[in-house]
């Protein structure tokens, strides 16, 4: 068995045989990787304080019940927080922390290039 795979190895790298597969890498790689997170939250799921991975219909305004979890939970509300937001665009989770953290020590800051980030 050994053999035979070391043959084939030695074979598409001789033959260059797999760069027709490059244009597809992507799409393999987010598969791969988007069936390890699957599989994670299956075998986690009873663990997890807060899960809301799936639903069929997407629900942007359920962020704030996440926000509202984590805030409570670990009572963000009156500590002192640094919070950096990293790709702000709308700045929706930022202006909602703003407006929830009620120390006036916490400090907020959004970055974002409006341009994305590089491939």
């Amino acid at each position: 068995m050994l053999k035979i795979v070391k043959f084939l190895k030695d074979f598409l790298l001789f033959s260059r045989l797999s760069t027709l597969f490059q244009p597809l890498l992507k799409g393999f790689y987010f598969l791969y990787y988007f069936n390890i997170l699957s599989n994670w939250i299956a075998q986690n799921k009873k663990q997890l304080l807060y899960s809301d991975f799936y639903t069929p219909v997407r629900n942007y305004q359920k962020r704030y019940q996440l926000y509202e979890f984590i805030a409570s939970h670990f009572g963000l509300n009156d500590k002192k927080i640094i919070y950096l937001e990293f790709g702000a665009a709308s700045a929706a989770s930022f202006k909602w922390g703003l407006k929830t953290n009620k120390n006036e020590h916490s400090f907020f800051t959004g970055f974002d290039t409006f341009e994305g980030l590089p491939e």
